[in-house]
């Protein structure tokens, strides 16, 4: 698992091959609804469950990619699952959430320092995943 700081991605492997996770503002908003409007008390307190762990990586799936469909984003969660764990998949979600920059830069820089995660700022193209180049990444000029 690695991040970018810039672009605003995780980058998860499964099956061999790396998917990006992003956590925008309408991801955030979608697992709020789904959480009767308490997502930020349940953040600050580390209440995670699955559920919402579950969904949140499926959304932020289908953000970086928006070609992923419902029962593709449900078979990729699963695979990761079975392949790293669920402490895995919590791990995701919070270095998701702190790269996302939503919580506050100073909570971002002492989550991330928490979580140990190798960090990759990408300049340009040559880094970025297919999801990025499909998405409209694209490198300054």
């Amino acid at each position: 698992m690695r991040y970018d700081r810039i672009l605003r991605r995780v980058w998860v492997k499964i099956d061999g091959r790396e998917y990006a996770l992003v956590f925008s503002l309408s991801v955030f908003e979608k697992l709020d609804a789904e959480n009767d409007g308490n997502l930020i008390v349940q953040l600050s307190r580390g209440d995670t469950h699955y559920k919402l762990l579950s969904h949140a990586f499926k959304l932020a799936l289908k953000q970086a990619d928006k070609k992923i469909t419902d029962p593709e984003a449900e078979a990729l969660l699963e695979k990761f699952v079975y392949e790293e764990g669920l402490p895995s998949l919590s791990a995701a979600f919070w270095i998701a959430v702190a790269v996302s920059g939503l919580m506050g830069a100073k909570v971002s820089r002492t989550l991330l320092e928490r979580m140990a995660v190798a960090v990759q700022d990408v300049d340009g193209l040559e880094d970025c995943t297919e999801a990025d180049e499909k998405n409209g990444v694209k490198p300054e000029e």
